[in-house]
């Protein structure tokens, strides 16, 4: 189901007061999401917004775990049970619930039932700080109600019983694994890929940063994403996407702009033609066979994306420059899921190396930098040469006028 059309299913239970078990939960949950959407209630500011349908059913689905378990108004939990909740998740008791669908009447329908399944850390994490961030909002929606009927001074705040809630991460718990394509990886694939439109794609990706879903609809013409500029630059700008990306830096093509620039030459684009003639699954499919065949490791379109970040950072760019790139805000979070820290290259000259191979357009000028390098060292030796043989010649007079005058 269209996730904009579920929600209005879910609101409207919330409305009615039947999605949790009582009216007052469905009202704070209802309350909870329309101040996530402003941004704010009163007082309180919330450092992320909520962009979507998808994630405001999240959301809810992650506090009517809290529901199911007290059966009671949220603002009447103490702290001594959500403690005790503390412990069972800690002691994962709490289980995973599955959705099966089943037909009745010959419509399809949903029975959530419970697993054996104790509920992962990462769950567990989500749960919690879902859970929290909304105490804060019934703190303060608490606040507000008290406020119409007393004084400021007379008001009595519901105490943050969220503040012990802390969660125990298990012996086995492995951290977010990054993948990227190393460099040779990278080389021994695009040397091999025939399809020179799946080609230019992935050329493209990995030097903008684009999600797939944003390379695959790049359009030619100076209102879409490929352009000419007035100095006949190449440059592709990414749209931001709401709830999705920031705003993004429109970049001029620089890595592999010798193959590039004359392919898009090439296709004679007229404003508005989209660029690569390829679907989702068209992507996915070749992306499998190259990867498998070549690499011996399936990757799936998504590892382009993490292997720019890779690129820009062994590169030196800065993180703030590699963030308005990919469209990541910030403070964002989900930059762990983008670096690979024993990937990072630290070794004397990573940077000139990498260049070297990552940018046709500056092969040229790193091989002219070595030469200058050469030259330079030779200069310095002669320089140095020169310099002992004039010091050699000032001892030996000196030390041929001390002779004399003994």
């Amino acid at each position: 189901m269209d996730p904009d059309k579920y929600y209005q299913i879910l609101e409207k239970k919330l409305t009615d007061g039947i999605y949790l078990c009582t009216k007052r939960n469905n009202l704070l949950l209802k309350e909870f999401i329309k101040a996530k959407i402003n941004g704010a209630y009163e007082r309180l500011i919330f450092e992320k917004r909520i962009n979507s349908s998808e994630t405001s059913i999240k959301k809810c689905m992650n506090i009517k775990k809290f529901d199911e378990y007290f059966k009671k108004d949220f603002d009447k939990i103490t702290e001594d049970e959500i403690l005790k909740f503390r412990d069972l998740m800690n002691n994962d008791k709490v289980l995973k619930a599955k959705t099966l669908i089943k037909r009745k009447d010959g419509k399809p329908c949903f029975e959530v039932v419970q697993t054996k399944n104790p509920l992962s850390y990462r769950t567990k994490i989500d749960y919690r700080s879902n859970f929290g961030e909304f105490w804060k909002f019934i703190i303060e929606y608490d606040y507000q109600e008290q406020l119409k009927t007393k004084k400021a001074e007379e008001i009595k705040e519901l105490p943050n019983i969220m503040r012990y809630f802390k969660l125990q991460k298990p012996e086995d718990y492995q951290e977010v694994i990054v993948e990227f394509i190393p460099d040779d990886d990278l080389i021994t694939l695009l040397s091999n890929i025939r399809n020179r439109n799946f080609k230019s794609y992935i050329e493209l990706s990995i030097m903008s940063g684009a999600r797939p879903c944003e390379a695959i609809k790049i359009k030619y013409g100076k209102k879409y994403n490929l352009y000419q500029n007035k100095d006949g630059k190449w440059i592709i700008h990414l749209p931001k996407i709401k709830g999705v990306s920031h705003h993004k830096y429109p970049v001029e093509i620089d890595m592999y702009e010798d193959e590039l620039i004359p392919y898009f030459k090439s296709l004679n684009l007229k404003d508005g033609d989209y660029v690569f003639k390829l679907t989702p699954q068209t992507v996915r499919r070749l992306m499998k066979h190259y990867t498998e065949k070549y690499l011996k490791h399936h990757y799936s379109p998504k590892i382009l994306r993490k292997t720019t970040r890779m690129i820009r950072t062994n590169a030196k760019y800065s993180e703030q420059w590699i963030n308005k790139l990919m469209g990541h805000s910030p403070n964002s979070r989900v930059l762990s899921h983008y670096i690979d820290h024993g990937g990072i290259k630290s070794e004397p000259l990573a940077n000139e190396k990498l260049k070297a191979q990552q940018y046709p357009s500056l092969k040229k000028d790193y091989a002219n930098l070595q030469l200058k390098m050469k030259a330079q060292d030779e200069k310095m030796l002669e320089m140095q040469q020169k310099m002992d043989e004039k010091e050699a010649k000032i001892i030996e007079q000196i030390y041929k006028k001390l002779k004399q005058k003994e």
